[in-house]
């Protein structure tokens, strides 16, 4: 009996192939991302292939990515980035940020400047060293970034 997967009724088993494409594609992908070989069946044998890495263009993104990516609307990337607030380069009329520069800015833990960006009127309020330190000993926390 030589059924072909579309005659296949039970609908687990006519779904295991898409199953082990995707799992190929992300085994593929780790491989290439970590510069790990990928253990493959070619000409009749077990191999171990490298794949080389991906161009690294694949680094740089654009503003529809870098929004995307963020799940933040273009205009408030843009934004951003017209103040310096997020890192990245405008070439001509187009933005192009590293991906890399976007994770290490997300990870950056100056969110004491942007909280005083975005609450620009107490900047130059003369109560506001002596609030932060209230709201600070309120939260039984040290100022800064470092919790010990």
């Amino acid at each position: 009996m030589n059924k072909k997967m579309d005659d296949v009724r039970d609908a687990d088993i006519a779904q295991a192939g898409k199953a082990l494409l995707r799992a190929a594609k992300q085994a593929r992908k780790i491989a290439q991302q970590t510069g790990t070989p990928l253990v493959i069946y070619e000409d009749g044998k077990v191999v171990k292939k490298m794949i080389p890495k991906e161009d690294s263009t694949s680094d740089v993104l654009t503003l529809d990515e870098v929004a995307h990516y963020l799940r933040l609307p273009k205009e408030t990337i843009e934004r951003q980035a017209v103040h310096n607030r997020i890192p990245g380069r405008r070439i001509d009329a187009s933005w192009r940020f590293l991906k890399a520069a976007v994770d290490d800015w997300l990870r950056s833990c100056d969110s004491r400047t942007i909280l005083l960006q975005q609450a620009g009127a107490l900047a130059k309020d003369e109560t506001l060293p002596e609030l932060r330190a209230a709201i600070y000993a309120e939260r039984e926390r040290p100022e800064g970034c470092k919790q010990e």
